[in-house]
């Protein structure tokens, strides 16, 4: 008997094009949605996702640190993550910068706890070489989060330039918090190194915005270009759904 795959992508938009999703029936096992997003936009958010075809779909409430430069704070993350039901919470973190990140998630750590108890905690590891990366991996590994996430950013900061890609740092991961599940933020400019980390087995799931905003199903060559206004002015279109859905069978194929 074969067992039916799950599905790894985790699309990145604002609340109409999540809209237009359910419109035409497609409704992804995982999604990543912004706090300063969802409470700027509390109406049409809970709008959306109090209808109950979102009700099997996990809900990951990031801290918008990509999209603000730092991270919001837990009263945000709460207030987003009630007014859609989330699932997850991922912790404050700082962009590329180990030992800051590391010291951020620390020091939020015993507040969140209390206050998220009912969620899912997502914690981040950063670094700028492989060794800050590591060092930053066990300064909390004794917090046995429940979810890891590894950005995109460590395949700029140090990956490419030591042979290495996400697929690896999965392994390291999984070694340091073997009960947690992994996830992948983003997707970096080799979209094809990407989608080969998420084929890892310990991977659950890897989040963008980057297949909404192809013009084309060639996710490996088509140039991502910058995102401007997008999130903003993007309207929606059924190769956004198209491309949402080529991730997952080109993760599929790649993981036979």
């Amino acid at each position: 008997m074969v067992t039916p795959f799950k599905t790894k992508f985790a699309p990145v938009c604002p609340a109409h094009i999540y809209e237009a999703f359910a419109e035409n029936r497609y409704i992804p096992e995982q999604i990543l949605l912004l706090a300063h997003d969802v409470v700027a936009n509390e109406r049409k958010y809970e709008e959306v996702f109090s209808d109950p075809i979102w009700d099997n779909t996990n809900v990951i409430m990031d801290n918008s640190v990509v999209e603000l430069g730092t991270a919001v704070d837990a009263d945000m993350v709460s207030e987003a993550a009630q007014i859609v039901g989330a699932d997850i919470v991922v912790l404050p973190d700082v962009m590329g910068v180990g030992e800051a990140s590391t010291d951020a998630t620390l020091e939020a750590w015993p507040h969140w706890y209390w206050k998220f108890r009912d969620y899912q905690k997502m914690i981040l590891i950063h670094g700028s070489s492989l060794g800050e990366w590591l060092y930053s991996a066990e300064r909390m590994m004794h917090l046995e989060p429940d979810w890891i996430g590894i950005p995109r950013i460590t395949e700029d900061t140090f990956c490419r330039d030591s042979g290495l890609h996400r697929f690896q740092l999965v392994d390291f991961a999984h070694a340091i918090f073997p009960e947690a599940k992994i996830h992948l933020f983003g997707f970096s400019n080799d979209v094809h190194w990407d989608l080969f980390s998420a084929c890892h087995p310990h991977v659950s799931s890897i989040d963008s915005a980057v297949p909404l905003r192809l013009r084309s199903s060639s996710l490996f060559s088509e140039p991502q270009g910058k995102r401007n206004n997008w999130w903003a002015d993007c309207v929606f279109n059924e190769q956004m759904i198209t491309n949402c859905h080529l991730v997952d069978v080109y993760i599929e194929r790649m993981s036979a």
